[in-house]
């Protein structure tokens, strides 16, 4: 391992090397101490699943005792580099304010020298009460509590695609080429936006869109974009995530420009028209919980809560790789 100057409470944040990357493994799946049986077989499971998906596991990091020469890693945080520049964060699971402090060091040094992302997020279970303490004292914040929905994959002709919109309406794929008009849907969607509002502005659009492409299988076939008078002013995209048999909705927003018109329930019955008799079980999507009037349209559509998280982010800086 390749250490770091001493942190706080006697632990040194270390970054963890291909040699120890089992034991640190075994104290990131951990729930509890001491480690197990089948803690080291979920380790073992974990680390070839990184390797079969291809996940970089570079951003390791443990902290240890410097006077302990076994390096026993005693906290783990892994941030795994995605699309679009983000980071998505783990960490293991402390016991106590010293531990939970050696957790938000190891948080704080990844995100520090994270190669090219901008950034660092996490989703944690309502139930995560000590993980929601500890990236709040590393620099996160909360942007919004996810609800997760799904609802089977429609049956060919349960829905009609729109073919009447109103007045100066258009709905069209995208083509290439047109990731000018599609960044521009998206800022202008962003405006009062009810869906994580404290996420707009942290990132360049095109690393949004990047984000956005790099979900599940990219097929612009189920990719929209609205405009009024020939003006992007909002946008709708679907990946088909053929590992999980799901289909899940990316994003979807309108500018204040075409709210409030009905656009909404015809998009979506456009898009389950279009996704009918596909070979996923499911059409799946996130939304805020504050976002009343997507929750409504969602369970109108016969969508589902199967899940909540908590989202918090951390702007970093953008690393050189």
């Amino acid at each position: 391992m390749t250490t770091t100057p001493p942190a706080t409470n006697s632990a040194q944040a270390v970054k963890v090397t291909p040699a120890f990357r089992e034991k640190a493994a075994e104290r990131l799946v951990a729930k509890d101490s001491p480690l197990g049986d089948a803690t080291r077989r979920h380790a073992k499971a974990f680390l070839a699943a990184a390797h079969a998906h291809a996940i970089d596991l570079k951003a390791l990091w443990a902290s240890v005792d410097p006077a302990d020469p076994t390096h026993t890693c005693r906290e783990v945080v892994l941030v795994v580099p995605g699309t679009g520049k983000t980071g998505m964060c783990f960490t293991s699971h402390p016991i106590g304010p010293a531990a939970e402090g050696e957790v938000a060091m190891l948080l704080d040094r990844a995100c520090a020298e994270l190669p090219g992302v901008t950034l660092a997020q996490a989703l944690l279970e309502l139930t995560e009460t000590a993980a929601h303490r500890i990236f709040l004292n590393a620099g996160f914040t909360e942007v919004g509590r996810l609800a997760y929905l799904r609802r089977p994959t429609p049956k060919r002709g349960e829905y009609t695609a729109t073919t009447s919109w109103p007045e100066g309406i258009t709905v069209t794929n995208w083509k290439r080429g047109e990731d000018a008009d599609l960044a521009l849907a998206l800022e202008r969607s962003y405006i009062d936006t009810l869906d994580c509002p404290g996420l707009c502005g942290l990132r360049d659009t095109q690393d949004v869109i990047a984000s956005h492409r790099g979900t599940g299988v990219f097929d612009p076939s189920y990719w929209w974009i609205i405009r009024k008078d020939h003006t992007p002013q909002g946008a709708m995209l679907f990946n088909a995530c053929p590992d999980q048999s799901t289909i899940e909705l990316v994003y979807v927003g309108l500018s204040p420009m075409v709210r409030g018109i009905g656009l909404g329930r015809a998009l979506m019955h456009t898009a389950l028209a279009a996704l009918a008799g596909r070979r996923e079980r499911t059409i799946t999507c996130a939304v805020d919980t504050r976002n009343t009037p997507a929750m409504r349209l969602y369970s109108a559509l016969q969508f589902e809560s199967f899940a909540e998280r908590i989202a918090l982010v951390r702007p970093v800086r953008a690393n050189r790789g």
